[in-house]
């Protein structure tokens, strides 16, 4: 491909705002019924869609304004694509989706004054939910023409994309920022490498231990079990074993326990203690009770964690949980790069770094 044309393809901006930003960004936003959305501008479209890394690569929206029907059927859809770089069960899954088409149209994001133009993308619309593909994983899609990631690459990014927020998860003005090719290295002290295990372009991880600060200042690990921690953007609450649970609360001094109509356990409003995740005995993320509750309509306030099967081998890390982590996701590499976020992070005019090419 003629890197020529993948720069004529760039709406023309200030050669100021392209180095400040130097590869794609876009503002994490909370959506009203999801955790954390983008505004996102396909054509003359523009809506705040859902992030959503469970089928490796879509952004959800059921925003009715958002007219992706109309989009679909305007999509130039001479574009031949392939699947080589995924696996079966993700192909057949793709191939199963109502309407999915495949076409080039501009597309921007909110935060950035940058358009890309004819870039190839995926679409598709059922009776639930209308999705566009092509943007969170660059091996989607095979095509000579222009893809979102022949762009990224040409500004000296890798092929990845990474998240995190600027602002506490449980702030109620909540901002973050999602980096394609990038990090947005104001938001982190350090990124630690650790190998993804999931199939099919899920984000999952080891969780190595849950660790507890106990009455003698050291660090007591909860469990002996490796679990799998799925990273998941587009739901509210996390997820752990109930014995587990339990075990982590008990030894955070509370003796009686009791939930909520929702099943969540109870916790003090003001609770000023934590706990820490660690992931393959490699890095550890501090999670402050306080930063993971929610305040209940009657004053108390509940832990945002859904307790479920003590024989479970697969947890959930989402919500305001996966907001007091940075991660960076590398598809060509199958890795995924964690660190603690920093809050208060910069909100406005974060410091944007490229991630360079793997050898």
């Amino acid at each position: 491909m003629n890197p020529a044309n993948i720069f004529l393809s760039l709406l023309s901006i200030s050669t100021a705002a392209q180095a400040a930003f130097n590869v794609p960004t876009a503002k994490v936003v909370r959506g009203t019924d999801f955790p954390y959305g983008v505004e996102l501008s396909v054509g003359a479209q523009k809506s705040v869609v859902k992030l959503d890394n469970t089928v490796g690569d879509i952004l959800l929206t059921k925003d009715s304004g958002f007219d992706i029907v109309n989009l679909i059927e305007s999509l130039n859809k001479d574009v031949s694509v392939d699947f080589e770089n995924f696996g079966k069960n993700f192909k057949e899954g793709l191939n199963k989706i109502n309407n999915l088409i495949w076409g080039k149209e501009s597309i921007s994001f909110g935060g950035s004054d940058i358009t890309y133009k004819d870039v190839v993308i995926g679409a598709t619309a059922d009776s639930k939910e209308s999705s566009i593909f092509g943007l969170a994983n660059p091996f989607t899609v095979g095509t000579n023409d222009t893809r979102f990631w022949d762009i990224v690459q040409e500004l000296g990014g890798s092929p990845s994309f990474s998240f995190g927020l600027s602002t506490a998860p449980s702030n109620e003005e909540l901002e973050g920022w999602l980096t394609f090719g990038g990090v947005a290295s104001s938001l982190f002290e350090n990124l630690t490498t650790i190998p993804l295990i999931g199939e099919d372009q899920t984000l999952q991880v080891a969780l190595s231990a849950v660790k507890v600060l106990t009455g003698k200042e050291e660090l007591t690990r909860l469990t002996n079990v490796t679990y799998r921690a799925e990273f998941n953007l587009g739901v509210k609450l996390s997820t752990l074993p109930l014995g587990l649970l339990k075990d982590i609360l008990y030894q955070l001094g509370y003796v009686e326990l009791t939930t909520d109509a929702a099943g969540l356990f109870i916790v003090g409003c003001d609770e000023l203690q934590s706990f820490e995740y660690e992931f393959n005995e490699l890095v550890s993320i501090t999670v402050p009770i306080r930063q993971i509750s929610t305040q209940n309509d009657d004053g108390t306030c509940s832990l945002a964690i859904i307790p479920i099967d003590d024989d479970a081998d697969t947890v959930t890390i989402a919500g305001s949980l996966l907001g007091l982590i940075y991660f960076s996701v590398d598809f060509r590499e199958g890795d995924i790069s964690v660190g603690q976020a920093i809050f208060p992070g910069i909100v406005a005019d974060p410091h944007f770094e490229v991630t360079p090419l793997s050898p």
